[in-house]
């Protein structure tokens, strides 16, 4: 907002896409490089004639398109897109034996889907239609180490850990309307979330609306689930308003159909109880939900690597 002359009263009431249109017109296609958090966004330049569409750094919003013969379609899911009657609307076979095999999408360039001619703008990335049907990509970030962080101890990296995912954070909360949600499995990425939320939560009179997948109250089995480690971060955090899903209004046939039919894809069992989870935090009051999900492959990192790591200078006692 200081780099748009963006005032902070005028920043109070001002929603995130007039400060995309602010900040495409101070720096035109590269706004994106200065923008921070997630985010899919279109401008129409009238000016020049053109389309110009970006993506977050990470690509956790998703943005496809289809480029026909005298027109250019883009949507931020894929049904959106579909839904136009030019759009085609072939699954590819190779895709299909994906996955029937595995489960994965295979081959072919950054962005493919599993439709023919739909394509995934890639994370990190700004798409510009211009006169005379021309599409130009241009990729405006790519992971990379900052040098500022390289040969630093590991005192360093925990401050710098708590001070990256603090800002992530808190950007997301602090000019909400509604009180914030969280699915909530006591696991170290959402507890971490959760903790960090009461600072910025601190004197709003708000709390932060988490819903926890757990087995039944009565339940005596051996199952591991969230309940036990749900209940030590409300013991500590004191900002947390906890809802709890037992699935018990779970069927699974009748809700894995529905699932597929709205959102125009397959989705897995798991998926089907997030979608449960959120719902009970949208009634809740919730209209941002956040979760601990990514988390494993951005700055958590889990499994043999980190044994490797703690092996690697002789840290036995850690390993062991």
């Amino acid at each position: 907002a200081a780099a748009l002359q963006i005032s902070p009263q005028q920043l109070r009431d001002m929603p995130d896409s007039a400060l995309i249109l602010h900040s495409y017109k101070k720096w035109g296609d590269n706004c994106a490089e200065h923008l921070l958090g997630d985010f899919a966004f279109a401008i129409w330049d009238e000016g020049t004639k053109r389309l110009v569409i970006g993506r977050d750094h990470m690509g956790q919003f998703a943005l496809l398109y289809h480029r026909g013969e005298d027109f250019f379609a883009f949507a931020s899911n894929q049904i959106g897109l579909l839904a136009l009657p030019d759009v085609p609307q072939r699954v590819t076979t190779e895709q299909i034996a994906a996955r029937l095999v595995g489960g994965a999408l295979v081959g072919g360039d950054p962005g493919t889907t599993a439709i023919e001619n739909v394509t995934g703008l890639p994370g990190g990335s700004v798409l510009v239609v211009g006169p005379g049907r021309t599409v130009n990509t241009r990729r405006y970030w790519e992971p990379r180490p900052d040098p500022a962080h390289v040969n630093r101890d590991e005192a360093y990296y925990v401050a710098a850990y708590r001070r990256v995912l603090g800002e992530a954070v808190g950007c997301r909360l602090r000019r909400l309307l509604h009180p914030p949600g969280l699915l909530l499995s006591g696991g170290y990425d959402s507890a971490a979330i959760a903790g960090l939320a009461g600072a910025t939560l601190a004197g709003s009179g708000r709390k932060l609306i988490a819903v926890a997948s757990v087995m039944p109250a009565d339940y005596r089995g051996t199952i591991r689930h969230a309940g036990p480690w749900v209940q030590m971060c409300a013991r500590d955090m004191p900002h947390l308003d906890i809802h709890y899903y037992a699935r018990d209004d779970l069927d699974l046939l009748l809700d894995f159909d529905r699932a597929c039919l709205e959102t125009g894809a397959p989705i897995s069992i798991n998926g089907l109880v997030i979608g449960k989870m959120m719902n009970i935090a949208e009634r809740a009051g919730a209209r941002l939900i956040m979760n601990g999900h990514g988390g494993d492959y951005t700055l958590n990192p889990r499994g043999k690597g980190v044994l490797a790591h703690l092996l690697k200078p002789g840290r036995l006692r850690q390993f062991a």
